[in-house]
C-alpha cells in the first residue's frame, strides 16, 4: 500500500510540476503563443540533463541572438520560463503533449549524430487534454 500511495504521489507531481501555462513562456524573448510562421522545428537531446529531464529547443526562423549576447549557447532556442531559465520536462512525451495541447501538430522527425531528436510541428487547432489519461 506505502508503494502505491508513493508511486500515486510520484505521477501527482510530476503532472503538477509540468503543469506549464503557455503565456508565461519565451524563446529567444519571444512569448510562445507569439511565435509567427505555419513550422516550427523542436530539438530535444537524447540525453537528459538535470533531475533526469529533457530541454527543450525551438526554432521558427528566428536569429540566435539570446545565446550569443550571453556568451554560450546553453540558453539559444531553449523554451523558458518568464525569468530566462529553460524549462525542463520529465520525459520527451510529455513535450511532445505540450505542443500538441497549445495548437501543434507533430509532421515528422528526424535524427542526428548529434544524438537530438528533431520534431516538426505545424499549426493546428490546440488539442484538449483527455480527462480520462490525466
Amino acid at each position: 500500500m506505502k508503494r502505491l500511495l508513493f508511486f500515486a504521489i510520484i505521477l501527482g507531481s510530476i503532472q503538477v510540476t509540468f503543469a506549464q501555462n503557455p503565456e508565461e513562456l519565451y524563446v529567444n524573448g519571444t512569448p510562445f503563443q507569439e511565435i509567427q510562421g505555419p513550422i516550427i522545428e523542436v530539438r530535444i537531446p537524447f540525453r537528459m540533463f538535470q533531475d533526469g529531464e529533457f530541454q527543450v529547443r525551438v526554432e521558427y526562423g528566428q536569429p540566435c541572438t539570446y545565446g550569443i549576447q550571453l556568451g554560450s549557447s546553453v540558453k539559444c532556442n531553449a523554451l523558458c520560463d518568464a525569468e530566462g531559465e529553460p524549462v525542463f520536462f520529465p520525459s520527451q512525451v510529455l513535450a511532445l503533449n505540450f505542443f500538441a495541447q497549445n495548437g501543434w501538430a507533430l509532421v515528422g522527425t528526424a535524427n542526428t549524430d548529434e544524438q537530438i531528436t528533431t520534431f516538426f510541428f505545424t499549426r493546428q487547432e490546440p488539442i484538449k487534454p483527455n480527462p480520462e489519461i490525466n
